[in-house]
């Protein structure tokens, strides 16, 4: 028949809306009884029969609903007051879909939020636009404010299907002893005592975003280092507890001023209790804030950008958080960047850094301290210096620029190039690699290349660069308007002139060009051997026991 491939066609259709409803044991004669169900009826008068004619839209509606329920957060669907317990069921019927509730909460407390997906959806869950933290793969907690309103976003990171999700109010119960108070935090360790009753602490956050409270035993002393649950002012519990290699961990979103208690039981051994109020959101950026001292950040560029601060790790989705932010906040701050072994192109200046890779961008502000790692691909880097005397320093594909209150640096990079524009009498040291480099030296530039890698300089005042590693090294000086000198010796040579000094030492040749005018004076050394000196009208040679020289267009030699 010429209708098999169309009834074909719909019956995928029908099977997948199904998969996505939830519906078990699907056979050839569900989908038929359900397309027959759902189709229209019509009368042929030649025939005189009656006959069906598949509805695939309605056959698609008739299982998975018609959706009711708001797209964007603003026009979220209202649940009104919950208290107690509240079901919520829907379906992710596209990848682009969204489904939004709003809710008030009835009394202040935790809600425990559960749900359950059916076919293949992998659901996003967010409040307040701020993505929830599943415990147990589908399960979350979070604070409520009584009066206050919440909308909950549901998403789906990859597949499609049904929910049916669970909210679960606890009110807030007043804590057993009275709590040592922490006062604001944004980062504090304590040490807490070896006791199998509970310990209590009150805290203020200084920010909207995660509040994290972590124990861990003191240089992994043997024990426990107890149980930990971040709980509301008046005692209710806020938030599931994640075991770690030598302790527990809590995780709850708060508002800038909300008062928590954190709760620490069962401690038997040498152990500290952490806190920490670092992470807040706005749209699709995440920022993690170090503090007043000196901070180390580790960041782990990739589909979940992971930050760590202070030895607590967080995770952001990249599809979630298209931006995630680095703040010192004060110190001097060190950060440690690992890339992707696709592209990823940098900008770095002293006390930022911005970088771009396919999975979103990783900035920063007032972090003196950076290394990035490229990891692989064709990765970019661009460096700025600052107002003071600067020192770039490449040792083949490592490059570092540094002065008195900063030192940026790239590792891996297939192209850098390094401007010092700022001032400064600022100074570039080169490296080779164990491959055949190519160092190209001229006013205030300088470029060095192998396979695999480039580097370029500009705006330096003085260049120093050693091939001591192997390989077929060659170096090639570039003249000034001014009147240059140039000394080539078996140990080293050198170009000066127009303000700017350039050193080469161990390369097997040396060139040097003179082109841009001035009366310039070229001065070639032989070796201890048997040394040959040819001179044309191009210019001179010298070739010899570990030299080969070479001077182009100078005025004397």
């Amino acid at each position: 028949s010429m209708a098999a491939p169309y009834v074909a066609g719909a019956s995928v259709l029908v099977r997948e809306a199904m998969q996505i409803a939830g519906v078990s044991n699907i056979t050839q004669d569900t989908i038929y009884n359900h397309l027959r169900n759902t189709a229209d009826s019509f009368y042929d008068s030649v025939t005189n029969a009656n006959y069906y004619r598949l509805n695939v839209q309605r056959a698609v509606d008739a299982l998975l609903g018609t959706d009711d329920v708001g797209s964007t957060p603003e026009s979220a669907k209202a649940l009104g007051d919950v208290f107690g317990v509240k079901d919520i069921h829907g379906t992710i019927g596209r990848l682009t879909d969204a489904d939004y509730f709003r809710f008030t909460a009835s009394a202040s407390g935790n809600v425990q939020l559960g749900w359950n997906a059916t076919g293949a959806l992998n659901p996003v869950v967010t409040l307040d636009g701020v993505v929830l933290q599943a415990t147990g793969g589908n399960s979350a907690a979070f604070q409520v404010v009584a009066g206050r309103t919440y909308t909950l976003g549901i998403t789906t990171a990859d597949g499609l299907g049904g929910y049916a999700f669970q909210l679960q109010s606890t009110p807030s119960t007043p804590a057993a002893t009275p709590p040592q108070d922490l006062g604001v935090v944004d980062l504090r360790t304590i040490a807490i005592e070896q006791t199998s009753g509970e310990q209590w602490f009150a805290v203020k956050a200084t920010r909207s975003g995660w509040f994290t409270s972590q124990t861990v035993t003191t240089n992994n002393a043997a024990g426990s280092a107890g149980q930990i649950q971040l709980r509301s002012a008046s005692g209710g519990a806020l938030s599931g507890v994640v075991t770690t290699a030598n302790g527990t961990r809590a995780d709850v979103l708060v508002q800038a001023g909300d008062s928590l208690l954190v709760k620490v039981t069962g401690v038997t051994a040498a152990s500290q209790l952490k806190v920490a109020n670092l992470v807040s959101f706005s749209g699709d950026t995440a920022t993690v804030f170090g503090t007043a001292g000196d901070d180390t950040f580790e960041v782990q560029i990739g589909g979940s950008q992971r930050v760590t601060v202070a030895g607590l790790s967080y995770s952001f989705n990249a599809s979630q958080y298209r931006t995630v932010a680095l703040d010192g906040a004060g110190g001097v701050d060190t950060a440690t960047v690992q890339g992707t072994l696709g592209k990823e192109t940098v900008v770095a200046s002293p006390g930022s850094f911005a970088i771009q890779a396919s999975t979103g961008k990783i900035v920063s502000q007032g972090i003196e301290l950076v290394t990035i790692h490229g990891g692989g691909g064709a990765d970019q880097a661009t460096m700025y210096d600052d107002s003071s005397n600067d020192l770039l320093q490449a040792d083949g594909p490592d490059v570092r620029l540094s002065g008195p209150r900063f030192a940026n640096r790239v590792v891996g990079f297939a192209q850098v190039q390094v401007f010092a524009e700022a001032g400064g009498r600022d100074r570039v040291v080169l490296h080779d690699s164990v491959g055949n480099d190519r160092v190209d030296i001229g006013l205030g530039t300088v470029a060095m290349s192998a396979n695999g890698y480039a580097m370029e300089a500009f705006g330096f005042d003085q260049v120093h660069a050693y091939a001591s590693r192997g390989g077929y090294d060659r170096v090639v000086f570039h003249d000034s308007s001014a009147d240059d000198t140039f000394t080539a010796t078996p140990e080293y040579a050198s170009l000066s002139g127009g303000g700017h000094y350039s050193y080469a030492e161990k390369f097997d040749v040396v060139i040097a060009e003179a082109a841009a005018g001035g009366n310039d004076r070229a001065y070639l050394y032989d070796s201890t051997g048997d040394d040959e000196f040819r001179a044309t009208t191009a210019g001179v040679t010298m070739t010899g026991l570990g030299i080969q020289f070479e001077a182009r267009g100078f005025s004397q030699v």
